[in-house]
């Protein structure tokens, strides 16, 4: 079953995609269009200002599906972005 988060907005720190446990099988990313030139990284616990994969205005990303179903744990994933109005909307799917 596929779930939507309500859309993240990064407040200048690192942002836990899930404050509860929910084990994934993949989890996806998008930024709109209107986003900021910078981009917001996605990553494991690590995230900052300078580690994460970097998801640029109107791109996205993708934790890829694994062999074992769900996982991913959402209380591992952040995202992180300067404060302001960028935001990032956020998928997974659970088996």
């Amino acid at each position: 079953m596929i779930h939507e988060i309500a859309d993240i907005t990064p407040n200048g720190a690192a942002t836990l995609v899930s404050a509860v446990s929910a084990k994934a099988a993949w989890v996806g990313f998008t930024a709109p269009l209107t986003n900021s030139a910078t981009g917001i990284r996605v990553g494991g616990l690590g995230t900052d200002a300078s580690h994460g994969a970097i998801v640029s205005p109107g791109g996205g990303f993708l934790f890829p599906p694994l062999g074992n179903a769900n996982a991913y744990d959402l209380v591992t994933i952040k995202v992180f972005a300067a404060a302001g109005t960028d935001k990032i909307a956020v998928i997974y799917e659970t088996n």
